[in-house]
């Protein structure tokens, strides 16, 4: 018996079929590759000292709401996605709190950790003074000012954020002990009077220099990110052109023959010219380089080593020791015509100059690598 043929039934097969396959990237996009223990825990500013927030309601982006317990923690598994920036960002199911640190309420995560401990830390602005929440609300219109000049990477305005939030809470703390002290006076003689006035005096002179002082910490923290970013973008660039235009020569090898025939040799000429002009650059800014990762990556002297290393290897062991003489050998066989022994030479050149540009990238991927991941830091 024939099955007759329906043409609606085939417009909903074609519809399913295209609905199926649209969907198949994002499916890729959302796919699941690891898991990671998050240990988070919420804490509140009371006063001068902090304390954990018990039985509260967050929600927890990709993850849903959950409560904390009596200490004010909340565990749960994060999903690592491909395609998917890994971070962890909670919104308070209460108007009451709110979040001030980190930025935005959210942490980026360490794909490489099997477990993080993580802390966001929130008041309550009702229970906090006018000067306070005046600093608050500058250092968002700063930090909202700064995302707007997109000169800062995400991770270097969040760890401003904080150390900006770290030093207004000090000074708040201090600003606090001092107000302590003039509730307990009694103003019962002259001296406990003028005693009160100096306090006075000390908040006021605090104040004054908490917004100096926050003013230059901004202004130092943002000169030294940008000041990071550029040489890490610098170094990074001088890198890439290098290794693509000895690449470039090297993918000339093919063609010697030809060259040395006398037919595109200006092609390699050119070639040639292109990787002097970019070795050049480098080795001239290469000291610089070193030196500037020196300073701004303190923190982590291996990534001023690593650098180092790098550079020395491919000065010495990549241009010195297999670059120069391969093509100082071949353009003195083409000089003296000699097609044959120049092919030759490209063909035997051919692999050591492969295996030395991969180790060579190897060795720039683990630099950047290193560079990028504390681009953020102090």
């Amino acid at each position: 018996m024939k099955t007759k043929y329906n043409p609606s039934n085939m417009k909903k097969f074609q519809h399913l079929l295209i609905m199926a396959l649209i969907s198949l990237p994002f499916l890729s996009q959302a796919q699941v590759l690891d898991y990671m223990d998050i240990k988070l825990r919420i804490v509140e500013k009371v006063g001068t000292e902090t304390q954990p927030l018990p039985n509260t309601t967050l929600n927890i982006t990709d993850v849903g709401e959950l409560t904390t317990d009596d200490e004010g923690n909340v565990n749960f598994p994060y999903a690592i996605r491909n395609n998917v920036d890994p971070r962890v960002s909670i919104s308070l199911m209460s108007n009451e709190q709110r979040v001030i640190k980190p930025l935005d309420a959210s942490i980026a995560l360490d794909t490489a950790r099997e477990e993080m401990f993580i802390e966001f830390l929130v008041v309550n602005m009702a229970n906090e003074s006018a000067q306070f929440k005046k600093r608050i609300r500058d250092l968002e219109r700063d930090i909202s000012s700064l995302k707007a000049k997109n000169q800062l990477t995400k991770r270097q305005l969040e760890a401003m954020h904080n150390q900006l939030i770290d030093t207004i809470l000090h000074f708040e703390n201090i600003r606090r002990g001092l107000e302590s002290e003039i509730e307990g006076l009694s103003f019962e003689n002259e001296e406990q009077r003028k005693e009160l006035e100096q306090k006075n005096q000390q908040i006021e002179e605090l104040s004054y220099q908490i917004d100096d002082l926050t003013a230059q910490l901004k202004e130092a923290l943002q000169e030294r990110y940008h000041q990071k970013k550029v040489h890490y973008d610098d170094i990074t660039s001088i890198l890439a052109s290098y290794i693509r235009k000895a690449k470039d020569l090297k993918n000339h090898l093919a063609w010697v023959k030809h060259y040395a025939a006398g037919r595109g040799t200006q092609n390699y000429i050119n070639a040639i010219n292109e990787y002097n002009d970019t070795f050049k650059e480098m080795d001239d800014k290469r000291a610089g380089h070193i030196a500037s990762v020196a300073n701004y990556w303190e923190k982590t002297p291996r990534i001023a080593r690593d650098l180092e290393d790098l550079y020395n290897f491919t000065v010495k062991s990549v241009h010195a020791q297999v670059m120069l003489p391969i093509f100082n050998d071949l353009l003195e066989e083409f000089a003296k015509q000699r097609p044959k022994k120049a092919e030759k030479l490209a063909q035997e050149a051919s692999e050591p100059l492969e295996v030395n540009l991969r180790d060579l990238e190897r060795r720039i991927n683990r630099v950047e690598k290193g560079l990028r991941k504390t681009l953020h830091e102090l």
